[in-house]
């Protein structure tokens, strides 16, 4: 369960075994994460309740759609018999964790959809680019149409929401108690809201906000993007942009424009970046377009920024910082 954080900000992914013995303490919880921005917490577990006062309260609480994850047709990654005890057990593990000066990543993958009429696999990796923001990429590869909703469980005490770009996407907002901006990219969608419910401690619980994406899909792969974005000012701006061979977005504010690209082909291309890293960030900053100023890529070789190569290993490496020097140059630092 990699902890990805710094100061006033954290962020606690959930990617291990479902529990122990009997796993009858565990929740159907695999790849969701528990969020603090600014140090207030925003996002939550919504703890457990009861044992035995109420069945369809303990099967609640436990739930899948009970916690921040992604879930296919409404339905649990495991599957709950009785208050102690489970019909099923998803397998999760950790594929990948990488932690840098500049950022953290982690990756998992769980079977818990494996044995659906219609088989499906869910992947989630975050990216977190440090004093930053958080990236969620959520892979799904489907054997049927399905819909797959996107969870976010608020605190309590947390009021978000939504709020519409001119470009007609949903933002989801919560500057009461923190600041915090969420947005979806991948898949046309609707957001809703649920009225929910967190239990801080046994046999108590009090009313909270969830907000939830919504998309249906057909067979085949399809990611998701949620950007985290604990602004104290928002840029509001995050934006899909033009690209070939995969996804890729732009986040601007006033003093840097963001981009990352996720491929999906073997090279994922816009007017100005060129990349065979299945995950890139390149920070440009005001008034220079020419050249990023920092890149991060996850499994790749090679970055080409307006035709010039300025990343290019012999082979691909697990995770890649390169920033540019007061000479032009750029210094790389490889991670395992």
């Amino acid at each position: 369960m990699p902890s990805l954080r710094r100061a006033h900000l954290n962020l606690l992914f959930d990617c291990g075994p479902h529990g122990t013995a009997n796993c009858g303490h565990a929740h159907a919880d695999a790849l969701s994460f528990d969020l603090a921005a600014n140090g207030k917490t925003l996002l939550v577990d919504p703890g457990t309740y009861t044992y035995t006062g109420s069945k369809e309260l303990r099967d609640s609480f436990r739930s899948s759609s009970a916690h921040n994850t992604l879930t296919i047709d409404g339905e649990s990654s495991s599957i709950s018999e009785g208050p102690f005890s489970w019909k099923t057990i998803s397998r999760c593990e950790a594929q990948s964790w990488i932690e840098s000066p500049h950022f953290d990543y982690a990756e998992g993958t769980h079977d818990g959809y494996s044995s659906r009429p219609s088989p499906a696999a869910h992947t989630r990796s975050i990216l977190f680019l440090k004093k930053e923001y958080w990236v969620v990429c959520d892979r799904v590869k489907a054997t049927g149409t399905a819909r797959l909703d996107v969870n976010f469980h608020f605190s309590s005490d947390s009021e978000p929401c939504a709020s519409r770009q001119q470009n007609g996407e949903v933002r989801i907002v919560e500057n009461k108690k923190s600041n915090l901006e969420l947005a979806v990219f991948g898949s046309a969608g609707d957001w809703k809201q649920e009225e929910s419910f967190v239990s801080n401690c046994y046999a108590q619980k009090s009313p909270s906000t969830t907000w939830v994406f919504s998309t249906t899909v057909d067979s085949g792969e399809t990611t998701l993007v949620t950007l985290l974005l604990p602004f104290a000012e928002f840029p509001n701006n995050a934006r899909r942009i033009e690209s070939r061979g995969g996804l890729a977005l732009e986040i601007a504010s006033e003093k840097w424009t963001d981009f990352l690209l996720l491929r999906k082909e073997k090279l994922v291309e816009t007017s100005k970046l060129r990349s065979d890293f299945d995950l890139l960030w390149a920070r440009f900053l005001t008034g220079d377009t020419k050249s990023p100023a920092k890149v991060v890529g996850i499994g790749g070789a090679n970055v080409d920024v307006n035709g010039e190569n300025i990343v290019k290993l012999k082979k691909n490496s697990a995770g890649v910082y390169a920033e540019s020097g007061a000479d032009g140059l750029y210094r790389i630092e490889l991670s395992s």
